[in-house]
């Protein structure tokens, strides 16, 4: 489970307001969900692009709400690059090193410290 997959299923769903025939919703859906998918925050970005280009002229108030808020879901990436490192500091400072720790439940953990 990663942060923010509640906000990019919202912003994927937003996507459909603008989404100028039902034909192609699946094919938006997807372009959306390849970005969320990317290994780390600048393919991400990359395929954003490609895809503003790609609805330019078919869609193009589609392609400038994508420009404008799919870059908001990418905080995402922060925050999966940086769990491995959390899960470590975290082993450290409460001395659980060469233990096997439920790290789902350290990101919780975390998590709900975030939200606060």
């Amino acid at each position: 489970m990663y942060l923010g997959r509640d906000y990019q299923f919202h912003l994927q769903q937003n996507a459909g307001a603008y989404v100028p025939r039902q034909s192609v919703q699946t094919e938006v859906a997807e372009d959306i969900r390849n970005i969320f998918n990317a290994p780390d925050k600048a393919t991400a970005q990359k395929y954003l692009q490609m895809i503003v280009q790609k609805y330019a002229i078919s869609a193009p108030q589609l392609s400038a709400w994508l420009e404008t808020n799919l870059a908001e879901g990418f905080t995402v990436f922060f925050f999966q690059s940086n769990t491995d490192a959390l899960f470590g500091q975290l082993r450290v400072r409460n001395g659980l090193i060469g233990e096997s720790e439920d790290e789902p439940g350290l990101l919780e953990s975390f998590q709900t410290r975030i939200t606060i």
